[in-house]
């Protein structure tokens, strides 16, 4: 019951429910030399993803929250960094219609920088 109420509280406050994953994040954003991400958000709604990307963030839990192939925890989603910094042709970027394209019948949440 409880559940249910927090979902349609939600949903009045324009987000859409989404399945769960987690985002680990920084407290700051545009921190390239940061490797700590000690803030656990857990993403149920598009209002969590859009809160937790305002900031730096990674897809996996590391051991001390310090990002590095060794320490390497788990993740409950995929990430991509798609940057599109190839090339200066429009035309050859990866977009979110080629992504539907080429991920069809797949679940995904883009987000801009």
């Amino acid at each position: 019951m409880q559940a249910e109420k927090q979902r349609l509280q939600t949903l009045k406050k324009g987000a859409f429910i989404i399945r769960k994953f987690d985002l680990y994040c920084f407290d700051k954003a545009g921190v390239p030399q940061n490797t700590v991400y000690k803030y656990h958000r857990e993403i149920n709604n598009t209002s969590d993803l859009k809160t937790a990307v305002e900031v730096d963030h990674v897809a996996a839990a590391y051991k001390n929250n310090r990002r590095k192939i060794e320490g390497f925890i788990r993740s409950t989603c995929i990430m991509f960094d798609v940057d599109n910094t190839d090339t200066d042709k429009p035309g050859e970027w990866i977009t979110t219609d080629i992504l539907r394209a080429d991920f069809p019948g797949i679940l995904f949440y883009t987000v801009t920088s």
